[in-house]
C-alpha cells in the first residue's frame, strides 16, 4: 500500500523513497558547510552571480563537497522545467534555511569566503 504508517495520506517519502534519501543526503552535506541555502547557492552553486546552475556545475559542486550518489540524477530531481539550470527556489526540496531579503543582498555584497579553502580552490569558480 502506498499509505505505509496508515495515516491518511501519502508523502513523498513514501511515493519515492530513494529519490527523498537522495535528497536528504545531499542537504545534509551542504548544510555540513553552509549555514543556509543562501549561502551554499551563492558560495558554492551560483558563485559567478548568473543566477543559475547548470547541470555541469551542480555536478562539479555536489562532487567536491564528497557526495557519494549520482550528481546527474540528484540534478534532474531539481530541474522542474527540464531546461538543464536551476534556480534557488527549485532547491526547496532540500528545506535548508533560507535568509532575509536584505540578509542575502549583505551575502552578495560581502562575499565572505567561509568555505574551506580547499572547497573554493577544487571548485574554482568563485
Amino acid at each position: 500500500a502506498l499509505d505505509a504508517d496508515e495515516t491518511g495520506s501519502i508523502t513523498l517519502a513514501e511515493l519515492a523513497p530513494k529519490e527523498v534519501q537522495e535528497i536528504t543526503e545531499f542537504s545534509e552535506l551542504l548544510s555540513g558547510f553552509f549555514d543556509s541555502l543562501d549561502e551554499a547557492w551563492h558560495f558554492a552553486l551560483d558563485c559567478d552571480g548568473s543566477g543559475r546552475c547548470t547541470s555541469d556545475e551542480f555536478v562539479k559542486v555536489a562532487e567536491t563537497l564528497g557526495y557519494s550518489g549520482n550528481g546527474r540524477r540528484l540534478f534532474q530531481y531539481f530541474d522542474n522545467e527540464r531546461r538543464d539550470l536551476i534556480v534557488i527556489d527549485e532547491l526547496a526540496l532540500l528545506e535548508m534555511r533560507r535568509l532575509e531579503g536584505h540578509k542575502v543582498d549583505e551575502l552578495r555584497r560581502k562575499r565572505r569566503w567561509w568555505p574551506p579553502d580547499e572547497i573554493m580552490d577544487a571548485l574554482r569558480m568563485c
